[in-house]
């Protein structure tokens, strides 16, 4: 049996590249970070939106992305969660949460901050903006115009368009090849259920306004 998650963002190129330059040391041991998903709301949403005990958090629903693809880039692991949510603009489904902000420890001693909204403007070029930066202690990289470019800063140099590990690979093609046993999936089973208990704790520290530890 194969267990995974559909957090395919890993697999995009500045976010693979990211990745790769983090554990090279390019930007030294990273300490701070900040994640943004920022959605359109469209033209509607599913009545099941409105219902809490369906609708579940959009810290499970939207921050994971964002919780995952920066633990993953970082490779560090949280310590413990704070966070607010609230849903103030589309109050017809009261049960999603249309903003909310995450403030997280590292287990190295730095800190991250991660965003999220159902506000994106209707005449927005693309449906959702992903962005992440990753402060270290030798430079900074920074995902972003919509998670489709990668800008590293170092001591030596400035490079708004890194260039691209092209690494050939899709989630599904991953999954296939994970099933024939011929290939293995960039998330594994436990990086998959322990981002999802950081996503829940970070709806528990909004709901109970308190630290919550991983």
């Amino acid at each position: 049996m194969v267990y995974t998650m559909m957090l395919a963002i890993r697999y995009q190129l500045p976010y693979y590249t990211a990745r790769q330059l983090v554990a090279e040391g390019v930007i030294g041991e990273p300490y701070l970070i900040s994640g943004q998903k920022s959605y359109r709301w469209g033209a509607s949403r599913p009545e099941w939106y409105a219902e809490g005990e369906k609708y579940g958090s959009s810290m499970g629903w939207v921050g994971i992305h964002a919780f995952d693809f920066c633990r993953w880039i970082a490779g560090v692991q949280f310590s413990e969660v704070y966070a607010y949510h609230a849903n103030l603009v589309h109050t017809e489904r009261p049960g999603c949460q249309d903003v909310a902000t995450v403030i997280a420890g590292l287990d190295n001693g730095g800190s991250a901050t991660f965003t999220m909204d159902f506000l994106r403007p209707a005449a927005a070029a693309t449906h959702g903006d992903d962005r992440a930066r990753i402060v270290g202690s030798q430079g900074v990289l920074e995902v972003r115009d919509e998670g489709r470019r990668l800008h590293v800063i170092t001591p030596e140099q400035d490079e708004p368009d890194w260039p691209l590990v092209d690494h050939g690979r899709t989630f599904f093609g991953d999954f296939m090849g994970a099933l024939e046993g011929t290939g293995e999936l960039l998330i594994t089973a436990e990086e998959a259920l322990g981002i999802t208990e950081f996503a829940l704790k970070a709806a528990q520290a909004a709901d109970e306004h308190r630290v919550v530890r991983m």
